[in-house]
């Protein structure tokens, strides 16, 4: 509890004769013994209340002034303190401003400049270390007959650089006894004794190295916690600072953390290990106990905020001078061997139920690590820029056998991050790295001009609800231009995905907009499916709206994909498939599912890559011009089961052409000029039909090429189409089968169609 010690502190004890009860106010000569002293009266206050007075009867010459002492409070020489007071001041004398001036005096030192007193109630704080003489209050210098001062309160804080509120106390109006006075308001009450770093030496230039003073700050007693304040300023450090949530609360007025530190050995960061804890610049490590790795019932929240932690990058190339923020508990020795009988006395200590709040973490390698003992921290209306990696959990490590000195096990459960900032982070680095299988929760987050946005390890957990993803292909042009590794086929669809979930891991997405390879030029889309994923691992988007530019698919991979009322725009034509892969096909058999296919201008047969005739090396479907159609026009359909109302159904198949060296037929070209998707109830009947060539998107002819591949698409969204006209619109939710339809013009007797890669996709 924060104490006031200044006795009498609203000076209710003062009579009106001027003479003090107790201890409240007096005035004494400094300079010259035979300078009057002003008179001390009390008088009530129109806002409520008492003050003490001092009224001027006499000129004070220079270098004279009468030190007006407001308490008597004991204090310790060296400690520091804060004081407090509530003044205002004028003058008796008609048409004239006061000339007394008054500065804050603590035990006998005044070190700021007086100036005028204001005319109203004002406060006046000084902070500094106690001297030998006990006399506080203000000093009061140049006074002419007629001039006064007034004091409603004075408070005196047992810390320096107290930045809290200014607060009375609730002493009764009763003869004050002598002991000092803890206050039991609200306000004073919650607040934490505050120290300043620069009370410690800090001086906040960017230049000085602050390291050993603010680590002075941070460490805090055993038994006691305190605000530890950081001035508008800069901060440089040189070595890792080590740092207790629970005992140094951080407070900061835009004040930065500038990590300048050399490595061990004075490596470069790119030769050390993600994880090892030396390469970060705030070891994050709680004494905090905990039984039986649970929090004790009066385990308390505890925020951090208004701080940002900046690193320098060393060459031209941007390279990363160190990580972040290593946040991890701490476990004895013996707990190795004796695993399951923890207790307090044991050592085991977690970093738990602390938010971190307003801070920016930027050009870091990794910006922050879960390390062991944390779980159930929050990050809130944070910002990540320009880092490898924002966050990172490690994968679990023996218990008995330590990787680098760290555990890595028992940690990540039930981390948050509300309303922050996820901007530009590099390519080739995943914004979110989970090796481990926790539990992660985003919540209204922002990932902006990231590349690659998280890979997810075995029986993790991801949780976005509320967020915002883009990826503006410029991204990848600005780390090229900066010499972040961009690997040499940029402009094709990148090797990494944009998520990548591993084995068992589940990766859900709630009410959410994406925006990936957003470019006004379509020059190249590096992004070519949403995530990959193992068979296992699952993939859950619900009530998104998703616009992609060149997405081939949202899956890259065999896993579990779910969609759930996605949205799209009417007028993109860019929405991709669910995934290319068996487990998405709805062509069951694939390219070679009986009774899918038909041509209607010649035969179809399977074409397999030993079949002599394949001249691909590809499996697929052969169609075997035997007439040219009307007009040299053919089409190639196929259908697939629905399953249900589908939001999205979609076709993709790869086609070249050529023609049988028996038949001895020259080449004609044949082109793709429409595509379309009609619904189909049980008889056959159309409900529904769209083409692919509305006011809104428009089919662009495919010339098919010889030998070579080339691929023909159409991906449906039905809540907001455009039906062709003439065909029924009612009850397309019916629909039990979805037909496509590729209009073919060109072809002749002899000429062959092949197909291969065809995929049909149905979901939402």
């Amino acid at each position: 509890m924060t104490q006031n010690l200044a006795t009498n502190p609203q000076f209710d004890t003062v009579n009106a004769a001027g003479h003090p009860l107790g201890v409240a106010a007096e005035a004494h000569s400094v300079g010259n013994s035979s300078v009057s002293v002003p008179l001390v009266s009390s008088r009530t206050v129109v806002e409520g209340g008492k003050t003490v007075r001092f009224d001027f009867t006499s000129a004070h010459p220079d270098g004279t002034a009468a030190r007006l002492e407001l308490t008597d409070a004991p204090t310790v020489t060296g400690h520091e303190y804060t004081l407090i007071v509530l003044a205002r001041g004028g003058t008796t004398r008609s048409d004239q401003e006061p000339a007394v001036n008054i500065t804050p005096v603590l035990t006998g030192n005044a070190p700021a400049r007086p100036s005028r007193p204001a005319s109203t109630w004002h406060e006046y704080r000084l902070s500094q270390a106690a001297g030998s003489d006990q006399g506080t209050g203000l000093l009061a210098s140049g006074a002419q007959p007629g001039d006064w001062i007034e004091v409603r309160s004075v408070c005196l804080v047992p810390e320096g650089n107290y930045t809290g509120p200014h607060f009375d106390g609730d002493m009764n109006t009763g003869v004050w006894d002598g002991i000092p006075h803890n206050s039991t308001s609200t306000l004073a009450g919650t607040a934490l004794p505050v120290h300043s770093v620069t009370s410690y030496g800090a001086r906040g230039d960017g230049v000085t190295d602050d390291t050993a003073a603010i680590q002075r700050a941070l460490d805090v007693p055993t038994g006691e916690t305190r605000t530890v304040h950081f001035p508008h300023g800069t901060y440089r450090i040189t070595q890792q600072l080590t740092w207790d949530p629970y005992r140094a609360h951080l407070l900061g007025e835009n004040a930065t953390v500038y990590c300048d530190l050399t490595l061990p050995g004075d490596q470069p960061l790119d030769t050390f290990e993600r994880f090892d804890s030396r390469t970060y610049a705030v070891r994050v490590l709680s004494t905090a106990p905990f039984f039986f790795g649970n929090p004790p019932i009066s385990n308390r929240t505890v925020v951090h905020s208004g701080i940002e932690f900046l690193a320098p990058e060393r060459d031209q190339n941007r390279t990363k001078a160190c990580n972040g923020l290593f946040i991890a508990g701490q476990v004895d020795d013996n707990l190795h061997t004796n695993w399951g009988d923890l207790t307090y006395a044991d050592g085991r200590r977690k970093n738990s139920n602390f938010t971190l709040s307003n801070m920016t973490f930027r050009g870091f390698g990794v910006a922050a690590c879960i390390g062991s003992f944390t779980y159930m921290m929050g990050f809130r209306d944070c910002a990540f820029m320009f880092n490898r990696t924002a966050v990172y959990l490690p994968r679990d490590r023996s218990r008995d056998v330590p990787v680098a000195g760290e555990r890595f096990d028992d940690r990540g459960e039930r981390i948050y991050f509300d309303t922050c900032d996820f901007a530009s982070m590099t390519y080739g680095n995943y914004t979110i790295d989970m090796e481990a299988d926790q539990t992660f929760k985003f919540i209204n987050c922002s990932f902006d001009w990231t590349a690659q946005l998280l890979r997810a390890g075995d029986m993790s957990l991801i949780d976005f609800t509320g967020c915002h993803f883009e990826t503006p292909t410029a991204e990848f042009n600005r780390s090229a231009h900066y010499g972040y590794p961009v690997s040499a086929t940029a402009s094709q669809p990148q090797p990494y995905p944009y998520m990548k979930l591993e084995a068992k891991s589940l990766v859900s997405i709630s009410q959410s907009f994406f925006l990936l390879n957003n470019r006004a030029e379509k020059a190249h889309y590096p992004i070519n499916y949403l995530a990959e994923g193992d068979a296992w691992a699952t993939l859950n988007i619900v009530e998104s709206f998703m616009l992609f530019t060149e997405v081939t698919a949202i899956s890259g991979g065999g896993m579990r994909v779910n969609i759930s009322d996605p949205k799209f725009h009417v007028d993109n034509e860019h929405i991709p498939m669910l995934g290319l892969t068996p487990k998405h096909n709805k062509l069951h058999s694939g390219i070679y599912t009986p009774g899918a296919w038909e041509f209607s201008n010649g035969n179809m047969y399977g074409n397999t890559i030993d079949n002599v005739e394949n001249q691909t090396g590809v499996d697929g479907m052969l169609c075997l011009y035997s007439v040219a159609g009307p007009h040299n026009l053919a089409t190639l359909s196929v259908t697939a089961p629905l399953n249900g109302a589908k939001a999205v159904a979609g076709l993709c198949v790869d086609l070249c052409f050529g023609d049988l060296p028996t038949q001895r037929q020259p080449n004609t070209n044949i082109t793709a000029t429409g595509i379309c998707a009609e619904y189909l109830d049980s008889s056959g009947t159309v409900l529904g039909r769209y083409s692919f060539n509305t006011a809104y998107v428009q089919f662009t002819p495919v010339t098919l090429k010889h030998h070579e591949w080339s691929r023909v698409s159409l991906v449906h969204y039905n809540d907001s189409t455009i039906w062709d006209h003439g065909v029924a619109l009612n009850n397309v939710e019916l629909a039990e089968r979805v037909r496509f339809v590729i209009t073919l013009r060109g072809g002749a007797a002899g000429n062959w169609l092949l197909m291969s890669n065809a995929h049909i996709n149905t979901y939402g």
